[in-house]
C-alpha cells in the first residue's frame, strides 16, 4: 500500500512538471512579445520627447533677438539656415534627423505669423468711422466668432506664408510636406491668432488701460519624423507601427527687445501715406529736401484715394490716420485715358495708376491727422506723370520713398510757414523702399 502511495504520488508529480511545461510553452511568447513591446513603447516615447526638445530648442532659439531678420523679402537672408544649424548641433546625435536634399528623412517647417488687430472695435458716426478711431465699450470680448462684425478689420495688419508677397515668412527642409497649422491652412491659423489678438486688446481697453495695443508676432516650427521601430520584430512591426509617424510643433512669440538696433521682426509692409510727391532727380539720402507741391505740373498734386469711389475729406483723413488702408481698400486704375478703376487689381504695387482726389482740400480732420506726421519717417508714393480729369483723376507710381516730414504749410497749418497761395509740405528723402510694395 505504502509503495502504490509513492508511486502514485510520483506519477501525480511528474504530470505538474508536464502541465507546468505546457503552460510556459503557451505563455513564454506573449511574454516575449509583452517584453518586446515594452522595449518598443518606451524607444518610440524616447524618440518623441527627444523630438519635441529639438522642437522646442528651435523656436526659443529662432525667437531671440538679432537671430531673424524678415527686412529683406529673400528667405536666404532671413537667418532660417541659422536657426537649423543650431537645430543640428542641439540634437547631438540623439535622433538620426536629416535635411539635406536627395538625403532626407526628417522634415521641419519654419513659419512667421504677424498679426496686429489695431482696434478690436470703434464707434462709428453714420456709416463711416470716426476718426482718429476710439474703442466702442459696448463691444463683447468674449464673442468667438472671427467674422463677426463687431470686430474691426480696417486697421489690421496680418501677414503669414500665404499673404502674397510673404511665402519668404516659412521655410521648408528636408522631405516637403505641407503644414498642419491651422487644419493645413496658414490663413485659418491667423485668423485664430487675429480672434485672440482682438479679445485680448478688447479686455485691455475695457479696464481703462491705456498704452500700445498688443500683438501677435509668432514664430512656430513643426516637425516631422518617421522613427523606425528599435528591433522591427515581425508582426509587431507592421505598415501601421514601423515607422512610427511622429509630428510635433512649438509656437513661440518674438518678443522685440527695445534695443535700438533691434531685428526687423515684420520686415516692409505696403503701408503708405496718400501724399504724392513728383519724382526725384538724383536725390540724396539724408540730404535732399522735397515739396510736394514743388516740381508738381499745374493741378498736379492732389490726395490719393486707395477706394476711387471715396472722395470725400473724411476718406483722407482715415488714410492719413491708418495707413494699412493701403492694404485693405486699394483699387487700381486702368492705364486707359479714362484711367477708370480697374476691380482686377486689389494690390498696390510700383507701377499702378493710383486714383487721386479733386482739388486740394485740408478740412481740419486732415490738418489734424497731417499735423501728427511732422517728424516721422513715412512712406509715400512718387509718381512720374499724372492724368484724367475730376472723378478720373490718376497718378502712375514710379517709385516708393521713404521720407521724413519736417514741416506742413497748408491753410490752418500750425507751421509759421504758410502764407496765402503758397503752399507746401517739406520732407527729407531717406531712400526708396520699393521693395514695400511689390
Amino acid at each position: 500500500m505504502k509503495q502504490f502511495i509513492i508511486s502514485w504520488r510520483q506519477k501525480l508529480n511528474g504530470s505538474k512538471r508536464g502541465q507546468s511545461l505546457v503552460e510556459m510553452a503557451i505563455i513564454t511568447p506573449l511574454l516575449l512579445f509583452l517584453f518586446l513591446g515594452v522595449f518598443e513603447v518606451g524607444w518610440a516615447l524616447r524618440g518623441y520627447l527627444v523630438l519635441a526638445n529639438v522642437n522646442r530648442e528651435t523656436v526659443r532659439y529662432g525667437v531671440k533677438n538679432g537671430i531673424l531678420d524678415y527686412s529683406i523679402k529673400d528667405p536666404a537672408t532671413v537667418g532660417y539656415d541659422v536657426v537649423l544649424s543650431h537645430t543640428l548641433n542641439s540634437l547631438s546625435d540623439q535622433l538620426p534627423l536629416k535635411f539635406d536634399a536627395g538625403d532626407s528623412n526628417a522634415t521641419i517647417i519654419m513659419s512667421h505669423f504677424y498679426v496686429d488687430t489695431g482696434y478690436p472695435c470703434i464707434i462709428y458716426q453714420g456709416v463711416n468711422p470716426k476718426v482718429p478711431y476710439e474703442f466702442d465699450p459696448t463691444c463683447d470680448c468674449n464673442e468667438d466668432n472671427p467674422a463677426d462684425p463687431q470686430w474691426f478689420t480696417r486697421d489690421d495688419l496680418i501677414l503669414h506664408p500665404d499673404t502674397p508677397g510673404y511665402a519668404y515668412y516659412a521655410q521648408i527642409y528636408g522631405i516637403n510636406k505641407t503644414t498642419r497649422l491651422g487644419g493645413g491652412s496658414y490663413q485659418a491659423m491667423a485668423d485664430q491668432l487675429a480672434l485672440e489678438n482682438n479679445q485680448l486688446n478688447c479686455n485691455v481697453l475695457k479696464t481703462g488701460t491705456t498704452g500700445e495695443l498688443s500683438s501677435n508676432n509668432v514664430f512656430i516650427a513643426e516637425t516631422f519624423y518617421d522613427q523606425p521601430q528599435l528591433l522591427g520584430v515581425p508582426f509587431l512591426a507592421n505598415r501601421l507601427t514601423n515607422p512610427i509617424p511622429f509630428y510635433t510643433h512649438t509656437a513661440m512669440r518674438i518678443v522685440v527687445s527695445r534695443d535700438a538696433n533691434t531685428t526687423n521682426s515684420v520686415g516692409p509692409t505696403c503701408t503708405v501715406y496718400p501724399i504724392t510727391f513728383p519724382q526725384l532727380v538724383n536725390p540724396i539720402t539724408g540730404t535732399t529736401v522735397i515739396d510736394a507741391y514743388e516740381g508738381a505740373p499745374p493741378g498736379g498734386f492732389g490726395w490719393l484715394n486707395w477706394d476711387p469711389g471715396d472722395n470725400s475729406n473724411t476718406y483722407v483723413a482715415e488714410e492719413l490716420h491708418n495707413p494699412v488702408l493701403t492694404m485693405h481698400d486699394f483699387m487700381g486704375l486702368k492705364p486707359s485715358p479714362d484711367l477708370s478703376p480697374d476691380p482686377t487689381n486689389t494690390g498696390f504695387n510700383v507701377g499702378d495708376w493710383v486714383s487721386g482726389k479733386t482739388g486740394v482740400s485740408n478740412s481740419d480732420a486732415v490738418m489734424d491727422e497731417l499735423e501728427k506726421l511732422v517728424n516721422k519717417t513715412i512712406l509715400v508714393p512718387v509718381y512720374d506723370t499724372h492724368g484724367g480729369s475730376g472723378s478720373n483723376k490718376g497718378y502712375h507710381v514710379a517709385h516708393i520713398a521713404r521720407i521724413t516730414i519736417n514741416k506742413i504749410c497748408l491753410p490752418r497749418s500750425s507751421a509759421s510757414c504758410y502764407t496765402p497761395g503758397s503752399k507746401s509740405i517739406h520732407a527729407t528723402f531717406e531712400g526708396y523702399a520699393d521693395e514695400s510694395c511689390q
